[in-house]
């Protein structure tokens, strides 16, 4: 039996359901992170909020929110360029192919509108990264991450 899922764009009307995934899925292994819904929900509405900013949710056939895709264009002297901010799927709709179907129609959407390159920020081992390195994404040989504690 195929999943049925529908994709539709992440809009503030949204961002409460979001956030809500959102901590439930980070607080949970293998993240253990502390979210709280406030804290969420002012993260997701910087990104929602920022300039060139786009989203993505995907929905299952009751129409629970499985999974939300969020980012933002960033102009480049040669073009467009995407920074995607988040990737979050339920931990119920792991595995299933949610995450690929949004960044698929994530891509799908950006390409229509010229964007040449998607950038993100993941740990270098570990689950995410190898997915998304089954989806074609690489680790970068001319960037890198360099980071300050203040």
């Amino acid at each position: 039996m195929t999943l049925s899922v529908t994709i539709a764009p992440l809009t503030a009307i949204g961002l409460a359901e979001a956030a809500a995934l959102y901590v439930a899925t980070f607080n949970a292994a293998p993240w253990h992170d502390a979210w709280t819904d406030a804290t969420a929900r002012a993260r997701l509405a910087d990104f929602l909020h920022a300039p060139g900013a786009s989203g993505l949710t995907a929905r299952v056939s009751d129409n629970e929110l499985a999974g939300f895709a969020l980012g933002n264009r960033e102009r480049w002297f040669s073009g467009a360029h995407f920074n995607l901010r988040e990737l979050c799927v339920a931990p119920a709709w792991q595995w299933r192919g949610i995450g690929t179907r949004l960044v698929q129609a994530l891509e799908d959407s950006l390409r229509a509108d010229g964007v040449e390159r998607v950038y993100l920020l993941t740990t270098r081992e570990g689950q995410a990264a190898a997915f998304y390195q089954r989806l074609g994404y690489y680790v970068s040989p001319k960037m890198a991450l360099l980071a300050h504690r203040l």
